[in-house]
């Protein structure tokens, strides 16, 4: 796991009371009304647990806070797909870890 995504994370957590509140709280992302400006796409956070959906928003706002994802991009294609992934039922705990230990950089359901 990149300790540099897990390091935003945690400091975002400590410094913020309540992290997800308003458009970052919401399942359902319109890049379009995003406070951060207009993005493209839609990006969908449900099927989930609580807990894994939002490590992932804190994420997915962190990249696109720090401007290391554009909202001008399709990232959100990249994000669904990593929720479909997590949401079947072949993910288990660490395989992610595994995967991008293994230098594996695609992700497929």
């Amino acid at each position: 796991m990149n300790p540099e995504l897990v390091r935003s994370t945690t400091d975002e957590r400590s410094t913020d009371a309540s992290p997800l509140e308003g458009f970052w709280a919401s399942d359902i992302w319109l890049m379009r009304t995003c406070p951060l400006g207009v993005g493209h796409g839609i990006m969908r956070f449900g099927g989930l647990t609580r807990q894994l959906s939002d490590e992932l928003k804190l994420a997915v706002r962190a990249k696109l806070m720090a401007s290391e994802w554009s909202l001008q991009t399709e990232q959100a294609f990249l994000v669904n797909r990593i929720v479909v992934w997590l949401a079947s039922d072949g993910f288990t705990p660490g395989s992610a870890t595994r995967a991008l230990d293994g230098g594996a950089a695609r992700i497929s359901p």
